[in-house]
């Protein structure tokens, strides 16, 4: 049996018509396909050795998530072609075990690689509109986010210098770029507090957070990472503002927090 492997340019067309000889295939996560397709309508997308395959019987056995998100992305892409395996190979595809985006800086020699990789998921699931999303973007599109938003690499390092032990380190990351990209200093200084335990003055939302949720750390009645994270900008929020809170609370009815922006603020007053 002979195999033949050659490099085609694949429309929206052509992949909606391969689709179809997908047969007997694992089921779809549309959560890979809009990750492939972010990177496609992004432009990074690369044609970097793997394969779209056929069978010899004429069925594709792998690539349906690339296929689904030229389709969804509507963007004509390039992509190695193989055809004429033989009809039992798809037990033996993707057996082994998968590169993170963390394993990726690190061959790169990035500091702090995995919770760089993190924070940058973070960042990216924020931007597709996922407030608490677990997602990872493919290590291009977190290319893209890491040159768009170099400062995620600066707040890495300080929460690594910090180790905050109230929140984990993804959110801790997160929250300290999202307030450094909107206020500066003035976010930097709570969070440090908040993170650090250092320099809280009762009374005030960064204590308040803090103790809410290092009582929390200490009850077998443990806060979800949505809970800590939506009471977390609910406390930014307040501090930015001037605000005193006493008390902290998410329902799950409430819409989800966002952060208040300083001419939102300034308009307030």
């Amino acid at each position: 049996m002979t195999c033949k492997m050659k490099t085609e340019t694949i429309s929206p067309t052509k992949a909606a018509k391969w689709l179809t000889k997908n047969i007997a295939n694992r089921p779809c996560s549309m959560h890979r396909v809009k990750q492939y397709a972010a990177a496609m309508t992004a432009g990074v997308w690369k044609l970097n050795g793997e394969t779209i395959k056929f069978n010899c019987n004429g069925q594709l056995i792998d690539g349906q998530h690339r296929l689904n998100a030229i389709v969804l992305a509507g963007k004509t892409v390039q992509t190695y072609v193989l055809y004429g395996l033989p009809a039992d190979a798809f037990d033996t595809i993707d057996g082994g075990k998968p590169r993170s985006n963390g394993d990726r800086l690190a061959r790169r020699n990035e500091k702090h690689y995995q919770l760089v990789a993190a924070v940058a998921a973070r960042v990216w699931n924020w931007e597709q509109g996922d407030r608490i999303g677990k997602g990872s973007p493919r290590v291009d599109v977190m290319d893209d986010i890491l040159k768009r938003h170099p400062v995620i690499r600066d707040v890495v390092h300080d929460v690594a210098v910090i180790r905050p032990q109230v929140l984990p380190g993804s959110d801790s990351g997160f929250l300290m770029y999202a307030g450094r990209s909107l206020w500066g200093d003035r976010s930097d200084v709570f969070w440090n507090q908040v993170l650090s335990a250092e320099g809280l003055v009762k009374g005030t939302p960064g204590h308040t957070l803090y103790r809410r949720l290092s009582t929390a750390q200490a009850s077998t009645l443990k806060m979800s990472q949505q809970f800590k994270l939506a009471i977390s900008i609910k406390a930014f929020n307040a501090a930015m503002k001037n605000k005193r809170i006493k008390h902290l609370s998410w329902g799950e009815s409430e819409s989800f927090p966002e952060f208040a922006e300083q001419s939102a603020a300034r308009g307030g007053k």
